[in-house]
């Protein structure tokens, strides 16, 4: 009778020259590295620039794509609420990005401002007439506004003002207000 050897036991073949092992072993720890800048790029959040455009009823939305040819498109308009735009950036965020988020300064106050620095989300707030302008650039709609803005901070070309805390803008509200 023949004896049967246990499954477990493989024999072991050992190549010829050691060359040969040196080539599998970096040949595994590239397969290794690949597999390692895979996992790790699927972790890097992908930015989404937002362009807000402010008005006291309503906020036009504009989304851009971090590439420097990425799509620019208007999102969409939404009411005048924390909450809405609070609820608005947080499907964003479920979708994986790192969102950067940009308005003109005007009447209605650095409230957003401030709302999304307490959220961790990174605000710029523009100076108005400190935008870049084409010559001809006359037609003036919320929509093109945000899809400017989103453009322009995806380029870097905005520049911003000072959010003041909510004490130093009240007492700047009294301060107008008594002169008028």
């Amino acid at each position: 009778k023949r004896e049967r050897l246990p499954c477990r036991i493989k024999a072991r073949i050992t190549p010829d020259k050691p060359e040969q092992s040196r080539k599998r072993q970096t040949g595994r720890a590239d397969e290794r590295a690949e597999e390692n800048d895979l996992m790790q790029s699927k972790r890097v959040k992908k930015l989404l620039y937002i362009g807000l455009d402010v008005h006291k009823d309503a906020i036009a939305v504009a989304l851009a794509e971090p590439e420097r040819n990425g799509e620019v498109r208007s999102y969409g308009t939404i009411s005048n609420d924390l909450h809405v735009l609070e609820r608005l950036l947080a499907k964003f965020k479920r979708e994986g990005r790192e969102l950067r988020v940009c308005y003109e300064a005007g009447p209605c106050g650095f409230g957003i401002a401030r709302r999304l620095a307490q959220l961790r989300i990174e605000c710029l707030v523009a100076a108005p007439s400190l935008l870049p302008k084409k010559s001809g650039d006359r037609i003036k709609n919320d929509k093109r506004d945000a899809i400017k803005l989103a453009r322009l901070h995806r380029a870097g070309d905005l520049t911003a003002v000072h959010v003041p805390d909510a004490t130093d803008e009240a007492v700047r509200d009294l301060c107008r207000a008594r002169t008028d």
